[in-house]
């Protein structure tokens, strides 16, 4: 009995877990079911359409018919409501698709006479905002120092860090649901001190650090791994929180727990003989990197240097001089999708007459590499505000535009890179706006600098890198997959949803399905493929026996049905038929003989041997080529045969010796 009610309970449990679990997982994430998709004219189907959990309400789409549609869903367990819209083009608007969405302003009230420094967007949709807000007291300029969230235009929270104070935030970023700021501000005493302040996501304040030092110190730049904040800047100090001994201005890298943020190590970057300046720094594969520069007074030149520090071990680990040099100067270093260290540089080009970019990948042994370089000269003055390094030699460059005699004397040029080449661009000019920077984790969003509201320009752009029609003749070549750009990322292939045709599938004409996707769309695209049959053995060929035939598609060898790499043993006349994709045919006649084994006699080989003779060596491998007869075969053929001429000569000349004794 007791077995019996535990088989019920069990049941239960079951069916209660299969429940919840269903609830749990059916349905999908909204941020996908709002995905714009964009795909070509007969391309989809409705299924396609379909998201568990979401009920369609209403569809206005044509499957045939290129232009913009809607779909309306139902949140099958909230009944909530939301909306898809479908674009779909004809194949050659596919290609090289760019346009721009609507501006977006966002307005955070109590700004007159603000300075926004950093915007950062989250998964979520979520606006970060860390701006100052100028305040005339006593006719010294002061700053309210203050961070906003805003989503869908609405704010969040508006939360200003310090009032009436000489200072900024230098950086930011989002971990999870927390904001968490690094900012500094002159002390009493005219020195600097660096501030750490973490928020929750209604923005109250959850935990903050104070470094303290009696020197000059200032923050540089935030980041971030698992379990620790790394706060990179400089310092003067010796004491307090700065308690290490150096005797120049150096960098200083403090290690601050999560979970306990009041408990914080520290990297220090001294230079025994002279002032170190911090550029910039970044994690990259579990380690950290810290640019910094001195100036060699004994050889009047500027040293970049690289430190590197392991974030596992919590010590130092590398170092390496990058350049001496008198102009060349870091602009920005980054991590891309593949864990590589990239390094972008400006120098002054003489070949040029101008400043030119460098961009260098960095490996673990500290080798640099140089993968690209560009300059812009589109302006009167050309600055290179902001660079993304996406993926491997795919790079985003933003350039400011400036020129005095226009009257839309503001621009920005925004460039796609991709293997050395410019992939496209958007340049744009306008009377007021100038270009801040790119939306941290957004790279399809412009910041401008505005002094009452924020500005935002959103770039909506695809480009298609594909190759039309694809030809492939031999089952060992590779078929080069389409590559999309979108929102300033290389999208992704879902390969589940889509077809991807392989090189080995029989011969005949193919369409191939990507479905492409990203954090904003979803795009399909469809190409055409041909296989073409193929078979080792060709057309009235001589061959070996125990020759191995290899084809794509199915066969029968003189009627027999047989499987790529049957071999044939028998010496005859053969007939290959191969039926490949929508019954295509193909069908080659050639000729199996015992070549290496089959005798030889006298008259047939002299022929042979003097017609090889007579014959240089391109003509004799053109020879055996064409009847499929390795030279190696005829070489030994040829040396095994000769008994047959030199027995006779050997007998002949025994015979004279022996009557010349006699």
């Amino acid at each position: 009995m007791k077995k019996i009610y535990l088989l019920i309970l069990c049941a239960i449990n079951l069916l209660v877990f299969c429940t919840i679990s269903k609830r749990i997982f059916a349905s999908v994430d909204i941020q996908n079911v709002k995905k714009t998709m964009i795909a070509e004219v007969g391309s989809i189907k409705p299924k396609d359409l379909e998201y568990e959990g979401y009920q369609i309400v209403s569809s206005n789409i044509n499957f045939n018919r290129s232009g913009d549609y809607q779909v309306v869903y139902r949140n099958e367990e909230t009944n909530n409501s939301c909306f898809k819209i479908v674009k779909l083009k004809n194949k050659k608007d596919l290609e090289g698709q760019i346009s721009y969405a609507k501006t977006t302003n966002l307005e955070i009230g109590g700004i007159t006479n603000g300075t926004f420094q950093k915007v950062i967007k989250d998964n979520q949709n979520n606006y970060y905002i860390a701006y100052i807000n100028e305040v005339i007291i006593d006719q010294e300029e002061l700053y309210d120092i203050c961070v906003a969230k805003i989503y869908d235009n609405t704010i969040i929270y508006q939360k200003t860090i310090f009032e009436k104070e000489k200072g900024l935030i230098v950086d930011m970023l989002v971990d999870e649901d927390k904001l968490v700021i690094l900012l500094e501000k002159e002390g009493t005493s005219k020195t600097n001190d660096v501030f750490l302040y973490i928020l929750d996501d209604k923005g109250e304040i959850l935990n903050f650090q104070q470094f303290i030092g009696s020197g000059i110190n200032h923050a540089i730049k935030l980041l971030q791994d698992i379990t620790s904040y790394y706060i990179v800047g400089e310092t003067t100090s010796t004491d307090y929180d700065y308690n290490f001994s150096h005797k120049y201005r150096c960098g200083v890298v403090f290690i601050v727990d999560k979970e306990q943020p009041e408990r914080f190590t520290y990297y220090s970057v001294i230079d025994e003989n002279y002032d170190v300046t911090v550029n910039d720094a970044c994690i990259c594969d579990d380690k950290l990197y810290v640019s910094t520069t001195i100036y060699n007074k004994e050889i009047r030149a500027r040293q970049l240097e690289l430190y590197v520090f392991d974030n596992i071990r919590y010590e130092y680990y590398d170092k390496s001089l990058l350049f001496i040099t008198l102009t060349k100067t870091l602009l920005k270093m980054s991590c891309d999708n593949n864990d590589q260290l990239v390094m972008v540089f400006e120098d002054y080009d003489e070949e040029k007459s101008g400043m030119s970019q460098y961009v260098y990948l960095v490996d673990q042994m500290l080798n640099k590499t140089l993968v690209y370089k560009t300059n812009c000269y589109r302006a009167e003055n050309t600055n290179l505000v902001d660079f993304v390094a996406v993926d491997n030699n795919d790079y985003i460059f933003l350039y400011h535009l400036y020129n005095s005699k226009e009257l839309n004397k503001y621009g920005y040029l925004y460039q796609v890179v991709s293997n050395n080449k410019v992939l496209f661009e958007i340049e744009k000019y306008s009377e007021n706006d100038s270009i801040g920077g790119l939306v941290e984790n957004n790279y399809d969003e412009l910041i401008f600098n505005n002094r009452n509201s924020l500005k935002i320009d959103g770039i909506d752009y695809t480009y298609l890198n594909s190759h039309g029609t694809l030809v492939i003749n031999n089952p060992s070549d590779t078929i080069t997959l389409p590559v999309l750009y979108a929102g300033g990322e290389k999208c992704q292939i879902d390969e589940e949803k889509s077809t991807i045709i392989s090189p080995t599938s029989q011969f005949g004409s193919y369409i191939a399905r990507y479905y492409f996707t990203n954090k904003d769309i979803e795009y399909i695209y469809i190409e055409n493929i041909r296989i073409n049959p193929y078979c080792n053995l060709r057309d009235k060929g001589l061959y070996d026996t125990d020759v191995k035939i290899n084809f794509n598609g199915t066969a029968t060898l003189n009627h027999q049905s047989i499987e790529s790499g049957y071999e044939i043993s028998k010496p005859g006349s053969y007939t290959l038929e191969l039926k490949g994709k929508d019954d295509e045919k193909f069908e080659i006649n050639f000729e199996v003989a015992n070549i290496s084994n089959r005798e030889i006699i006298e008259d047939d080989i002299v022929p042979e041997i003097e017609e090889i003779k007579t014959r240089d060596d391109k003509e004799i491998k053109k020879a055996i080529i064409e009847e499929s007869i390795d030279l190696n075969d005829i070489k030994k053929k040829t040396k095994n045969n000769l008994w047959y001429v030199l027995l006779p000569i050997a007998f002949a000349i025994a015979f004279v010796l022996v009557l010349k004794k006699r």
